[in-house]
């Protein structure tokens, strides 16, 4: 994101990179898994070199953000976009729950390119603890929830609603292939709803808090704003879905308390009937809720599937802006003991970001294509011996021009570009369109 932004470039290990790495790349069909990508110039190297026009069409494409705005930036009509950027046989509208992402296979589905993003990157940012659930909380008014890689339900449908009303599974299925569909973009509360993705062997129930603000406060602003709310979120998915139930206005009750009140909170000892279902602590981010310990006991749960265990991870997601980078590279926003508090980007806006640098001046290396924006990573790289090549060869001011027909940075350029023959070979540039 920082190609884009004035504060320079992101260093590795930052947790920008991670996404970026874990979403771009399988969209080029790299199993990001299998592969070490230890530095910023082998992830420009794949990107550039060997996704081809996966990768260009990724991140030229139209971003379907807002009321579709990248149309007119792009020359593309929505058809166009269609038979270009999604996956063939299948019904085309992409709000649909029933499209099965396909990433491997050179075909690119934005909005599950984005949800997929997410889930991977929520098992890529250091979380090496069992968790009960996983949080998202975005900030951005462009909610993941009706991305074809979740399973929707009625009553997630019903309580984040559309521009137009409440949404339903039948009326999300009944609109034609090119409708634009917006969702509320005026909530400035959180709302809670409960998504299952059956992506890969990684299935579970996710709590998703999403917090939708016009005002952009971001990281910055949740940061402060998201401990009102911090009991409401570590609600376990029952106390959730019965919330939901009851309709509007309920109250999340999620107590991490002894049905029976016969614990002893005070000295640690946990009584025996929440030791027959397996309780082994008093301590509130440790246990399950009374409300589950009461379904073990009577059997609406069954024994040693109960995941309400109050060990959490809450993901604060927003657009990057400058003052949110530093939060981001904070591992724990949260302060509380049991509970891991990121800061990451938004999908959204990252890879739209992203698309807007491949509009920038190209170069062309021995047949491969390189992006300048893309270049100024390197300058920030912590391999000294990297960013020492990169400052010799490439004048900052040239990266950083952002006019494709600027006359005066013509002469400038291509000396920068002839000094840098000696080592990459022969040098030749163009603009991509559109001009």
């Amino acid at each position: 994101y920082s190609l884009y932004r004035r504060t320079g470039a992101l260093p590795d290990g930052h947790v920008l990179v991670d996404i970026m790495r874990s979403s771009v790349l399988q969209a080029a069909g790299f199993d990001v898994q299998s592969q070490s990508f230890t530095s910023w110039e082998i992830l420009q190297k794949a990107l550039l070199h060997h996704g081809g026009e996966r990768i260009i069409n990724l991140l030229v494409g139209p971003g379907y953000h807002g009321a579709g705005s990248d149309w007119a930036s792009t020359y593309l009509s929505p058809a166009d976009c269609f038979d270009r950027f999604n996956l063939r046989g299948q019904r085309k509208h992409t709000l649909r729950a029933d499209v099965t992402p396909t990433l491997g296979q050179g075909a690119v589905l934005h909005d599950v390119l984005r949800c997929n993003a997410v889930h991977r990157g929520i098992g890529a940012l250091a979380v090496r603890r069992p968790l009960s659930c996983v949080t998202l909380v975005t900030l951005a008014t462009d909610a993941m929830s009706l991305a074809p890689a979740l399973q929707t339900s009625e009553a997630t449908l019903q309580l984040i609603g559309a521009k137009e009303g409440p949404l339903s599974l039948e009326r999300l299925l009944a609109l034609p292939p090119d409708a634009a569909l917006e969702l509320n973009s005026s909530m400035m509360e959180y709302q809670f709803c409960t998504l299952a993705t059956g992506q890969d062997a990684r299935q579970f129930d996710m709590p998703v808090a999403q917090w939708a603000c016009t005002s952009g406060g971001g990281v910055a602003v949740a940061k402060e704003r998201h401990k009102k709310v911090f009991g409401d979120m570590t609600a376990c998915t029952v106390c959730i879905e019965r919330a939901m139930a009851e309709g509007p206005g309920a109250k999340i009750v999620c107590e991490p308390t002894c049905p029976w009140g016969t614990c002893d909170f005070v000295n640690g000892t946990v009584c025996d009937s929440c030791t027959s279902v397996g309780v082994t602590s008093t301590k509130p981010l440790a246990r399950p809720c009374s409300s589950c310990v009461r379904l073990l006991r009577t059997g609406g749960l069954p024994r040693g599937q109960c995941v309400c265990w109050r060990c959490h991870a809450v993901f604060l997601a927003s657009d990057c802006e400058s003052r949110e980078l530093s939060l981001m590279k904070q591992p724990d926003l949260s302060g509380c003991a049991g509970v891991l508090t990121r800061g990451v980007p938004d999908i959204v806006h990252l890879l739209k970001s992203v698309r807007s640098a491949m509009y920038w001046w190209w170069l062309s290396f021995d047949g491969h294509l390189v992006c300048l924006r893309l270049l100024m990573v390197l300058r920030a790289s912590e391999d000294v011996s990297v960013h020492a090549a990169m400052v010799k060869a490439v004048n900052a001011a040239t990266l950083r021009n952002k006019d494709r027909d600027s006359a005066e940075i013509q002469p400038r350029y291509h000396r920068d570009i002839a000094e840098m023959r000696p080592r990459y070979g022969e040098a030749r540039t163009h603009p991509l369109p559109p001009p």
